[in-house]
């Protein structure tokens, strides 16, 4: 994507670089972003009569959550700390192949979401707490694009010619 093409910067930097940066850049970001949405859906679930007018809403942002953190831990555990470690010999294919296919569930779970708002744009007349939850959802899924693009075109590349 043309998009994120000024990220291939990142390509010419040590490895233990591009790793604290996806990790601070893209994996904390959305842990903070998970928590702040996760505050939002007590607030609508106490909106009647489903979810701020959107039946199945919370359900599709919990699975989100759930499998977004731990894709994350497995990507720190089986990928970046070996990488960095070990070195990029210690990565086998299996953990980059398990977290490609699982940026591509994501990418559905986002999908899902984005269905479910109307591309996370709310009616006109739905809650503040709606418009902060499709608002939080819109910017955590650019930030999601940004990230399996530098792991995808960026880092895993590496690994694998590295190795």
């Amino acid at each position: 994507m043309a998009a994120f093409s000024h990220l291939y910067v990142w390509r010419d930097r040590p490895l233990l670089e591009l790793v604290e940066h996806i990790a601070q850049a893209y994996h904390e970001p959305h842990r903070e972003q998970l928590a702040r949405l996760c505050e939002i859906t007590h607030e609508l679930r106490g909106e009647a009569p489903f979810t701020g007018g959107i039946p199945g809403l919370v359900e599709a942002f919990e699975y989100l959550r759930e499998e977004l953190l731990q894709h994350m831990l497995k990507e720190e555990r089986h990928i970046f700390s070996r990488a960095v470690g070990g070195g990029v010999g210690w990565v086998s294919a299996a953990p980059m192949k398990i977290a490609e296919h699982e940026h591509e569930l994501m990418g559905t779970f986002f999908e899902q979401l984005r269905d479910l708002t109307d591309d996370y744009g709310p009616a006109a007349d739905a809650s503040p707490a709606l418009r902060a939850f499709c608002t939080g959802l819109s910017d955590m899924d650019a930030l999601y694009r940004e990230h399996t693009w530098v792991e995808e075109q960026i880092l895993m590349p590496r690994i694998r010619n590295e190795a």
